[in-house]
């Protein structure tokens, strides 16, 4: 049975966050797993977030998307570069109050022998039903140090009050 131990939880107050970020993660979970329900303040539907380990900023991340938005769907494209882009959440002009889901798995993140694998899943219903939007990312940060810092930041802009976030360490879990 998989045991999930809070590392952190956050809530942005008044005035807005650029990031999250959680330093210092131990190594004694086997997985992480990462929750926000969040908002970016851009003048957009919607707005990219991305994820950073260990403050590294090299192009050390490859990445492939596939997302949908209202009807259309979008095969993403094979990228590589210095994060994992291509998450998503509602900006200012979304319908008032919506926020986005954002869930982040990061297997074996302690592991020191092979890079780290990330599979992200996001989305929100926007009233309209012409800009909802829904997705699936899967990164690679190529290098074998263990993650002891995530970081989630907006592309532009700042977080919501009200944005939410946890960070978990998972054991016992496939």
């Amino acid at each position: 049975m998989a045991v999930w131990n809070v590392i952190d939880h956050q809530e942005t107050g008044s005035g807005g966050d650029a990031s999250y970020s959680k330093t210092s993660i131990g190594t004694s979970y086997d997985h992480l797993y990462f929750t926000a329900s969040a908002r970016i303040s851009t003048s957009a539907i919607y707005t990219t977030a991305y994820v950073e380990f260990n403050s590294d900023t090299g192009t050390n991340y490859s990445i492939k998307s596939i997302y949908a938005i209202g009807s259309n769907n979008y095969p993403g494209s094979n990228n590589s570069g210095n994060n994992i882009n291509y998450v998503y959440a509602p900006s200012a002009t979304a319908d008032a109050d919506i926020f986005g889901s954002i869930q982040i798995w990061i297997p074996n993140y302690a592991n020191t022998v092979n890079y780290k694998q990330v599979l992200c899943t996001w989305g929100f219903a926007n009233g309209s039903g012409a800009n909802n939007i829904l997705g699936t990312t899967a990164g690679i940060w190529m290098s074998t140090a263990a993650i002891d810092t995530f970081k989630l930041a907006a592309g532009s802009g700042t977080f919501d009050q009200y944005s939410t976030y946890t960070l978990y360490g998972v054991n016992g879990a496939a």
